[in-house]
């Protein structure tokens, strides 16, 4: 790939995440960028062992790689922004796009400031004028959506999981990868591994049904109505909204959301959520999603397939009753 390009669209990932639904929602930006600006787009991908595999990864994803050879699989911020800054000295890039997780969400907003460049968080939209591209995401806790241009000559972006779905494949032509030389990024800190509470990492990640509460439950007296639903109905788990953790109603590992557990359950139950953003980031890889809210403007309802409003503290006892009946 030729480096003296006016400009690249990146993608930014990971071995570990190449193939994952957020990594894909993320080309699928970049692709409707590209249609939109005429810039060509490709993949960055960090990783060991990277040498041996790019070549397959570009025919499988159908996209160029600048590929950087790293020996740990997970990297602190520190030590990938200081790659990223690094890579980005030598790639002209219009765009950098990352998938949305903890880490690429503490680096992003520090790469733009090291690159003099703009920063559009949790993007979910796109749009073009004669002028202009215009991007949208979810503000003031997903009860508005905010356009927004970059005027400047880079711009970073964070996207959330499935916020664009599958992306637009060039089937034909040559994809080519381009090693990178891997820049020094020795941190002060070392990623040991990622540990989570046993219970609830096995509980949400693997449940077929996850029921959730809200700070509409109205306290800790009322967590039993989640509990109660929730062993009737085979396979599901307890989850839980930030706020409800906040106010120590329920204990963090039940937590639902970016900052908590990125689930993907057949069915999802939201019992008084609201629905901010980042909670929504956090669950809407859900097969089908029901919310009951007494607020008929509840953000959930957006994102939802069946929307109920009512109590919840009505509801459930209700809904409880009867499939106890059955």
């Amino acid at each position: 790939m030729n480096l003296d390009v006016k400009k690249y669209i990146i993608t930014v990932s990971s071995m570990e995440l190449v193939s994952s639904p957020r990594t894909i929602s993320a080309m699928s930006l970049a692709s409707r960028i590209s249609m939109q600006t005429g810039l060509p787009s490709a993949l960055l991908i960090t990783g060991p062992d990277i040498l041996k595999k790019a070549g397959d990864m570009a025919k499988e994803l159908h996209s160029d790689i600048f590929a950087v050879e790293v020996q740990a699989a997970s990297l602190a911020p520190e030590a990938l922004l200081k790659i990223f800054k690094g890579v980005f000295s030598e790639i002209k890039a219009g765009f950098i796009i990352f998938p949305e997780t903890p880490e690429y969400s503490a680096v992003a907003p520090a790469l733009a400031a090291k690159l003099d460049a703009a920063w559009i968080s949790g993007v979910s939209g796109i749009n073009d004028t004669e002028s202009n591209l215009v991007f949208s995401r979810s503000v003031w806790g997903g009860k508005f959506l905010a356009d927004i241009v970059s005027k400047a000559e880079t711009t970073v972006i964070t996207t959330p999981s499935s916020a664009f779905g599958e992306r637009i494949i060039r089937e034909n032509g040559q994809f080519k990868v381009r090693f990178m030389d891997t820049p020094e990024h020795e941190s002060r800190s070392v990623v040991e591994g990622w540990t989570y509470g046993a219970k609830a990492e096995a509980g949400l990640k693997e449940a077929k049904v996850i029921i959730s509460a809200g700070q509409g439950i109205g306290g800790p007296e009322n967590i039993d109505l989640i509990n109660d639903l929730a062993e009737l109905i085979p396979g599901s788990a307890v989850g839980c909204s930030r706020p409800v953790c906040d106010q120590g109603w329920m204990e963090y590992k039940h937590q639902v959301g970016i900052t908590g557990a990125i689930v993907s359950p057949k069915l999802y139950i939201a019992c008084g959520i609201s629905g901010s953003s980042q909670h929504i980031q956090g669950m809407q890889d859900s097969e089908m999603v029901i919310a009951i809210n007494t607020d008929k403007n509840a953000p959930f309802f957006r994102h939802s397939d069946i929307g109920i409003v009512e109590d919840v503290k009505v509801f459930l006892p209700e809904l409880i009753r009867q499939l106890g009946d059955t």
